[in-house]
Parts: structure tokens; sequence; C-alpha cells
């Protein structure tokens, strides 16, 4: 695996967050496909959004189309 510094997470529309290194490997940043044990409707960002623990909402991407190392 190559180092990296950041983890960017892109929205279908566009939109991106970026997590440091260090937020990343705490373990509390996921990538959510289901809640409650239901796949996420369309409204909560299906097929898949981000999920932090800790990490104001705003930052959380939903419609996740990429995960990307910089």
């Amino acid at each position: 695996m190559r180092d990296y510094a950041r983890v960017v997470f892109t929205s279908v529309d566009g939109y991106k967050s970026n997590f440091k290194k260090a937020e990343v490997q705490t373990g509390l940043i996921m990538v959510a496909l289901k809640g409650n044990g239901v796949l996420l409707p369309r409204a909560h960002g299906f097929p898949a959004r981000i999920a932090a623990e800790g990490v104001y909402g705003g930052r959380w991407v939903k419609y996740l189309t990429s995960i990307t190392l910089e």
C-alpha cells in the first residue's frame, strides 16, 4: 500500500470531503451501505455514504462515487 496524507471521498455531485491519515486510522470512519440492517434509501445516500463517529455531519459524503488516497 502506498503512503498517503489524506483520504478524499467524492460524491456523485462533485462534493468532496477529506480526512487526514490520523483521522482515518482511528477506525471511526466507515463506508455505510446499510442502516439498521436495511440498504440505504436514496434520501440517505444510496448506494453508499460515509459515517464518521465524532465528526461534523457536513463532512459525511452521501452518494459516494470514489475514494482517493493523496
